[in-house]
């Protein structure tokens, strides 16, 4: 009888009443009175309907906001929240003040279309629903969130469909969760589930709830026609304290899914308090949501922190058609073969570089052209979407994220390159590369080379060469072993075995001895397995600030990675030049097996190509690709980039030249 109730479509006979609205939609406001004064403008500009009722709940208003509520008294209703309630706390006051047989969740920072709400209504009242969520146009995205899907042991995932495109996000279909910034909900259903838990934060509260709901028998309908724009979009975070409620919904639908989710996986994941979201307009791109079969009869027991988990029978698992199958995998399945993380400053070099590198990956890396590539961008600037500005970034699928401010405050650009070791990386390996390297050949061996440790190249010079008379944090200089003595000792490490040969004492004209190293890598190229970095990851950015204090060397990052080796005891693997190559006639004449083998240039030196004056965007990429006078390891970085410059797009008339 319950489940029969939460599958009927609320209508004028349910118990709120004959009287009662037809809907009820709720606000929640806080101190942003223009996105609030915009979303209720947007509410009457799509032509209200005196059937519905508004509810807005004060939730630590400004006196600008107060001000704008007093105005809108008698035609709207107000509740009043604590200042310091939680979303779901809001929601909850508003739905227990609401009347209408449906109540719809909308965010503040909507701006709703006409016949957003009776769309919404008519889909739960014709597919019986008591969940029903809209499409959500991101303001300044060529994206809509079409949709959200959460997978085993995994994170919500936002479903996305080009907003240009006429089919793509406009069906309705049924699935298994929803998000809570444009979401129906059947009154009595909420009120029977006994609302959103509070103990969630945010919009993991309504994402809960949803479940919760759905392996109670509701049925959740993606409606495409209800469409609103969200200004200012909330991110599903998993920083604290969110972070450990996430740990809890994905383990929560994995044990809904019968899946197993052993003790050293909720570890992980508690362990895990990484911002994790994808920039808007990049991956997960659908040409038609998929669909769902009906819901379970299982009621499973609501989950929490102080709750154990148990297994209820599975679900079925969503169905897709052929049409959708190959775009949905992507975006549901994730199945990448490998991560590639780069970082860069927000400069037009930098942006050509990336637009080289990605561009080579997909071309030239064999079974690791599909992995993902994500680029860190330092805090040179407030953030923008650079997937909106930059369009050749989502036709090569290349993921930003910004460094946050706290990180790079405190260590500077040096943050940028190793923060990208601390991610939760999804895939089983991982590849860090500098973005003045390009993809020359296959990345596929890597895996078997890294094996349990870390791969890369030895640096072609060791810093007590490079840097010779620098002075240490007690005013000393420090050269050969006694630099790595030192070091060691200072950061209060275990002494690495010198064992390694620098890369640049086979090609220099030097009258030094040859001097051995560490494991000390260039960072033009790092490999390991995901498990492997994420150990280096929890310690690099402490050593990173520990070498810092010692010695001012700009070649701080690399000393961080072997410290951070010698404290976590990985092994570490010294790979060939053909892996980490320098754009230098001297390293390729010293190269016996010449350019055929070489998997990744670097092109650090300028003399031929300057990779800060010279390639500062496409029309200097495009004179690189008509010179005839450089040498043999500059045109095989010409000839690649040749091959793969139509994937790149066009010169833009405002580029610089």
């Amino acid at each position: 009888m319950e489940d029969e109730m939460h599958n009927q479509p609320a209508d004028s006979n349910d118990p709120a009443g004959s009287e009662s609205p037809r809907a009820s939609v709720i606000l929640v406001t806080g101190t942003t009175n223009g996105l609030l004064s915009m979303c209720v403008q947007s509410l009457i500009d799509a032509g209200w309907d005196d059937r519905d009722e508004l509810l807005i709940v004060d939730n630590g208003a400004s006196e600008n906001t107060r001000l704008f509520l007093t105005a809108l008294e008698g035609s709207v209703t107000i509740v009043f929240a604590a200042p310091t309630a939680s979303l779901g706390i809001s929601r909850n006051s508003g739905a227990q003040a609401a009347k209408g047989a449906y109540l719809i969740f909308l965010d503040q920072s909507a701006l709703v279309t006409p016949g957003w709400i009776d769309a919404l209504i008519e889909e739960a009242r014709g597919s019986g629903a008591g969940i029903v969520s809209g499409r959500m146009q991101l303001a300044g995205s060529p994206y809509s969130r079409a949709g959200l899907v959460l997978e085993p042991e995994t994170y919500p995932r936002n479903l996305w469909a080009p907003v240009d495109d006429q089919v793509a996000g406009s069906e309705s279909y049924d699935c298994q969760v929803a998000s809570g910034d444009c979401l129906l909900v059947d009154r009595r259903l909420l009120l029977s589930h006994g609302c959103f838990d509070t103990r969630y934060t945010s919009e993991l509260c309504e994402i809960e709830f949803t479940i919760r709901a759905y392996h109670r028998g509701a049925r959740i309908r993606y409606c495409g026609a209800a469409l609103v724009t969200l200004q200012n979009p909330r991110p599903i975070r998993t920083t604290r304290p969110e972070g450990m409620d996430l740990m809890w919904l994905m383990t929560y639908w994995a044990t809904l899914r019968a899946d197993r989710v052993d003790d050293e996986r909720i570890a992980t994941l508690a362990d895990r308090q990484r911002q994790w979201a994808r920039p808007n307009g990049t991956g997960n791109v659908i040409a038609v949501a998929f669909r769902v079969p009906p819901p379970p009869s299982a009621i499973a027991p609501a989950p929490g922190p102080t709750h154990s988990l148990a297994a209820p029978a599975a679900p079925a698992a969503p169905e897709l058609d052929n049409v959708t199958l190959a775009a949905v995998r992507a975006s549901q399945a994730r199945a990448w073969p490998a991560e590639i993380h780069v970082p860069i400053t927000p400069t037009m070099p930098f942006f050509a570089r990336i637009q080289m590198l990605a561009a080579s990956i997909r071309r030239f890396g064999g079974a690791f052209a599909s992995s993902r590539i994500v680029v860190t961008v330092s805090r040179d600037l407030e953030p923008v979407d650079l997937s909106a500005v930059y369009a050749w970034s989502r036709q090569l699928d290349v993921e930003w994220r910004w460094i946050d401010a706290a990180t790079y405050d405190d260590l500077g650009m040096y943050a940028t390159a190793l923060v990208r070791m601390t991610y939760d990386f999804e895939a089983p390996f991982v590849v860090l590369l500098d973005a003045d390297t390009l993809c020359t050949g296959e990345l596929d061996e890597l895996p078997s080379l890294a094996k349990a440790g870390l791969a890369g190249v030895i640096a072609h010079f060791l810093p007590a060469v490079a840097e010779r008379g620098l002075p240490w944090e007690d005013g000393a200089e420090r050269e050969g072993q006694e630099y790595w003595d030192h070091l060691f000792a200072c950061a209060g490490l275990p002494r690495l075995p010198s064992e390694h040969e620098q890369i640049g004492w086979r090609v220099a004209d030097s009258d030094e001895p040859r001097e051995l190293c560490p494991p000390y890598f260039n960072l033009g190229m790092l490999a390991a397995s995901s498990g492997v970095m994420r150990r280096l990851g929890e310690v690099v950015m402490d050593e990173l600030a520990t070498v810092t204090k010692l010695v001012n060397s700009r070649f701080r990052c690399q000393l961080a990675v072997t410290m951070a080796l010698a404290r976590c005891e990985i092994p570490a693997a010294a790979l060939p030049l053909r892996w980490n190559f320098p754009n230098d006639m001297a390293s390729w004449d010293e190269q016996s097996d010449g350019a055929d083998d070489i998997r990744v240039l670097h092109y650090m030196h300028r003399d031929e190509i300057d990779r800060d004056l010279g390639l500062t965007g496409l029309r200097g990429v495009d004179e690189m690709l008509d010179r005839d006078d450089l040498s043999l390891v500059n045109r095989l970085m010409q000839s690649r980039v040749k091959e793969v410059r139509s994937s790149m797009g066009e010169v833009q008339p405002t580029e610089p030249g």
